[in-house]
């Protein structure tokens, strides 16, 4: 008899194809993404709030992307979809705050206003080069920990366990990198 493909058996409860999950996911996030910078990155403009939110949404958007070191299971797939959409919106709204805040941090400069741009420019452009290089970092090890550790299928029986734990140890340490590397620059 023939089998389905993964790709084409249905979700419980969604009324959806298994190949339609990631696009749904993406949907729901981008659409909560627009909902909550149209809704909520009026605080960092106006109001004190701008350092304690990006501090908040920064270790909550971090958690939100850890937990899916407990995906380790084809029944956990809307936990990873629920974090993934809740850590976007944490993130753009981490960008809008930090927007918000550089500023702040540099009101005590004194000099004229173009040199202050400058300045400001480049604390924020060393801020972004130390995302980066923690981001390419948290890239090559995840993809020396998938070539060398992750099972393949093809050349052995792998459990579900072990086809899932790899690549969620590879997303918490983004959750990782992202806590980690915004608490130093």
């Amino acid at each position: 008899s023939l089998h389905p493909q993964p790709s084409n058996m249905m979700m419980p409860g969604m009324g959806i194809t298994a190949g339609s999950v990631p696009q749904a996911i993406q949907f729901a996030k981008t659409g909560l993404q627009i909902l909550v910078l149209l809704t909520f990155s009026a605080f960092g403009d106006y109001g004190s709030y701008k350092f304690r939110l990006l501090k908040i949404l920064t270790w909550l958007g971090s958690f939100l992307v850890f937990l899916n070191i407990f995906c380790t299971h084809s029944s956990l797939y809307w936990l990873a979809g629920v974090s993934h959409i809740l850590a976007g919106a944490c993130f753009v709204l981490c960008v809008s705050y930090y927007n918000a805040y550089l500023p702040l941090m540099m009101k005590n400069y004194r000099g004229d206003s173009e040199q202050l741009a400058d300045i400001t420019d480049a604390a924020s452009n060393k801020g972004m080069l130390a995302g980066y290089v923690g981001g390419v970092s948290a890239l090559v090890m995840s993809w020396a920990i998938l070539a060398f550790l992750e099972c393949d299928p093809c050349k052995n029986a792998c459990s579900e366990f072990d086809l899932f734990i790899w690549p969620a140890v590879s997303m918490a340490m983004v959750g990782l990198w992202w806590c980690g590397f915004s608490v130093i620059t």
